[in-house]
């Protein structure tokens, strides 16, 4: 590309050689005639009989050119330099008329250099914005992504993170950028597969576990970074939090194996009762009797087992979280308490336990009854299952944060604070042997919490060793046509 100074016009030195060399001609000639022939110069010097050669003359004249010439190039110099000001002073994202007003205190073919400028302005203004638009679309889509992604160099250091893995490597993304990824993320398994995947320049997929305050599961995926052309940049990491999912993996798991023991306990009583039926005979009718209690009470157990898996299939399936599917009318609290104590006062009265209301029963909620009936009877039963005898169950209604709250309170032994995260959860049970023993199916809690979500609502416990228990029900309350329009013409409500 041809220099700045290489555009500028110079002067035409180029036609002063022929006069030049004309010059020169004529005063070798007369250098050369004899003294006093009509050739010979006059002389100009009378002491010396001599007079200024004409060579001299083409010395000064090309002396006056060459000096003419600097003149010209100084002159050009300097408007390009004053140009070079006025352009950059404009700069980039200068305005039309301030290109114009160089142009009017340019001279002619000049005058063409602040047009062409004003157009290379704009196109480098319309690409500079084309390309920051595109730049924070990109960054939008990465940062509202839910995978988390990591491109490093092969040096090992981080180009650039999106927020979610830099929440999950527990670093600033300011602070993580031409850092060692060893330095920003102190986890082995992920530091592991890395050098592998630089080690290997192809794909390495693999979960891998950051341990901290609260330990993930990660689906990491590796692939070379690459340029439009191909080349290679580093290294593309993207991070999937799979730990919730692994931890619903597992509780599947531990369903299948909690329901396979559940169903092989009772069928396996009863076909071990009625295999010995079978080869001893009814010959002893007291002995015959006891067995046939057995499988009776094992084969109750197995019925309920079957019917609350159902009525959590039904929940789950048929219901939704959002209760879509319900048919929800308008219920007192009074009605939903009253039930449950008719349905089990005969098991409480067994075991000298009194059964008593409070609150406001008068509350109205919008739900479906059988099912709500069915959580307040599977709360009341835990409580006189597992309650002392001779102690008080109490249940009770009342208005929590704009809902109705129906409690069960026993005065029971109590749950110990770690099991409390988990007792809503199929099977699990704070005391297996004692639980079985007392013929629940580890499903009651379960059922409990989904038909509250069911309603839209939730379930709460609150228990300690040696006080008892409370387990809580979170309904919303049904309004009245009038309270609902009023509602509805309140923002926010």
């Amino acid at each position: 590309m041809p220099e700045p100074r290489d555009l500028l016009p110079r002067p035409r030195l180029t036609l002063l050689a022929p006069v030049v060399g004309a010059l020169w001609h004529e005063a070798s000639a007369a250098a050369a005639a004899p003294p006093g022939s009509a050739d010979a110069l006059p002389a100009l010097n009378g002491s010396e009989g001599s007079i200024a050669s004409l060579p001299e003359l083409v010395i000064a004249a090309l002396a006056g050119a060459l000096l003419a010439w600097f003149l010209m190039r100084s002159l050009h110099a300097r408007r390009v330099a004053r140009v070079a000001r006025e352009l950059e002073r404009i700069g980039a994202g200068g305005r039309d008329e301030d290109f114009r007003r160089l142009q009017d205190q340019l001279p002619g073919s000049w005058r063409e250099i602040p047009v062409a400028a004003a157009r290379a302005a704009r196109t480098v203004e319309s690409a500079r914005s084309s390309l920051a638009a595109r730049v924070r679309d990109l960054e939008a889509i990465l940062q509202s992504t839910a995978a988390g992604f990591i491109a490093i160099d092969p040096t090992h250091r981080v180009l650039d993170l999106n927020q979610a893995a830099a929440t999950w490597i527990g670093v600033e993304r300011a602070h993580a950028r031409g850092r060692l990824v060893q330095e920003v993320a102190r986890h082995p398994q992920l530091n592991r597969l890395l050098d592998d995947a630089m080690a290997r320049a192809e794909p390495v997929e693999r979960t891998v576990r950051l341990e901290g305050p609260t330990a993930r599961e990660l689906h990491a995926l590796s692939e070379p970074l690459r340029d439009a052309a191909g080349r290679t940049l580093g290294l593309l990491l993207s991070l999937q939090d799979v730990t919730q999912l692994r931890r619903l993996e597992g509780l599947r798991s531990e369903f299948v194996a909690n329901v396979s023991h559940e169903l092989r306990t009772p069928i396996t009583a009863i076909k071990g009762y009625v295999e010995t039926l079978l080869q001893v005979g009814t010959d002893d009718p007291a002995r015959a009797r006891k067995f046939l209690e057995v499988v009776q009470r094992n084969t109750l157990r197995l019925s309920n087992l079957v019917e609350d898996l159902l009525a959590l299939a039904s929940l789950e399936q048929a219901t939704g979280v959002d209760g879509q599917h319900l048919e929800l009318v308008a219920v007192s609290a009074g009605e939903i308490l009253n039930e449950a104590v008719l349905l089990l006062g005969p098991t409480a009265e067994a075991k000298s336990i009194r059964l008593q209301t409070a609150g406001d029963l008068r509350l109205r909620m919008l739900a479906n009854r059988t099912l709500l009936e069915q959580a307040i009877v599977n709360l009341l039963s835990n409580a006189i299952r597992y309650s002392p005898e001779k102690t008080t169950v109490t249940l009770a209604a009342r208005e929590v944060r704009g809902v109705c709250e129906l409690s069960v309170q026993d005065e029971g032994p109590g749950i110990a604070g770690r099991h409390l995260e988990r007792i809503f959860e199929r099977f699990y049970r704070v005391d297996r042997s004692r639980s079985s023993a007392a013929g629940g199916t580890g499903l009651g809690l379960a059922i409990v919490k989904h038909i509250a979500q069911a309603h839209g609502g939730s379930v709460e416990v609150q228990s300690e060793l040696g006080a008892g228990s409370r387990f809580a029900l979170l309904i919303p309350i049904a309004r009245s046509q009038a309270e609902r329009e009023a509602s509805a013409a309140i923002p926010g409500l």
